[in-house]
């Protein structure tokens, strides 16, 4: 997917949020990371700043579908719970959460396993190595960050930017990301 098409694709996926774009800071600020090679994507959409995973969920499906491939949504909750879900080719196939009785007892949730280590497999950037995979998932870490950033390095993700937040994004800029491609858009009052 090239960078028009990109672009193309979050103004379509937006605007049946009605959202239009915008050339200034306005209503929302979606960040898109990838790596040089095009294989991953990345996304921060503000509308998850308070926990809206269905809408991080919607416009990361989406995306799936349109470049054709996989892709992750991910959420650290403060600094506890890491919650991944993957899309392959729009459809939601899997969801990682790091401590799923945490899980349950935040979101007054049932979620009984972190999630199914096969199916992640394949996004691995040294190829398929369910040794090195289970390894990371069963891995205790204090921070969920920390165990975003192991994960991340094993598929070949930038770890800063899979769990930037909007304030980070402002305080270190651009160029502190492989790519990244910062869109703003606004509320469509439509009658």
């Amino acid at each position: 997917m090239t960078l028009a098409e990109l672009e193309e694709a979050l103004d379509a996926i937006m605007d049946g949020r009605s959202y239009e774009r915008s050339g200034a800071p306005a209503d929302r600020a979606i960040h898109v990371a990838w790596d040089r090679n095009g294989k991953w994507l990345t996304i921060y959409d503000e509308g998850n700043a308070a926990g809206d995973w269905d809408e991080l969920d919607g416009i990361t499906g989406e995306l799936s579908l349109r470049a054709g491939t996989y892709a992750v949504s991910n959420t650290v909750l403060d600094s506890d719970l890491l919650r991944m879900r993957l899309f392959e080719q729009g459809r939601a196939s899997d969801i990682y959460i790091n401590d799923p009785e945490l899980y349950n007892e935040m979101m007054n949730e049932s979620c009984d396993s972190k999630g199914e280590l096969s199916k992640w497999l394949p996004l691995l950037k040294e190829g398929p190595d369910e040794l090195l995979l289970a390894g990371i998932w069963e891995k205790e870490e204090v921070f969920a960050e920390d165990k975003l950033a192991l994960l991340a390095d094993a598929y070949g993700w930038s770890a800063a930017a899979s769990g930037m937040g909007l304030s980070e994004w402002e305080e270190l800029g651009q160029d502190h990301a492989p790519a990244v491609l910062r869109l703003y858009f606004r509320e469509v009052l439509r009658s």
